[in-house]
């Protein structure tokens, strides 16, 4: 099942039922996820983790820092294989060799 969940400028994105901010985040684009610092929802200004669920109607702002770097709890938050995939492949090339 999918759900319609909205960016801050208005662009409507069906995503999985289930999915988290974070799952957006990775939505939008590969850096916006993999540098993801908190989101906003429906102009709230209350910073929401990564592992907050959306909902149907949802309107999504996510914040980002280039000094944020993934956490291996993140593979947690994520519904959606894509995200999953692009997380294990960051920390692969980050971390296999050690």
């Amino acid at each position: 099942k999918k759900i319609k969940i909205f960016s801050r400028d208005g662009e409507a994105f069906l995503i999985d039922d289930g999915a988290t901010v974070l799952d957006f985040a990775f939505a939008l684009h590969n850096e916006i996820g993999l540098h993801f610092k908190y989101a906003t929802i429906d102009e709230t200004k209350a910073w929401m983790p990564a592992h907050t669920r959306l909902n149907e109607g949802d309107m999504v702002t996510i914040v980002t820092d280039e000094e944020a770097k993934p956490s291996f709890k993140w593979i947690n938050y994520v519904y959606n294989n894509k995200a999953k995939s692009t997380l294990a492949k960051y920390f692969e090339r980050v971390y296999g060799g050690q």
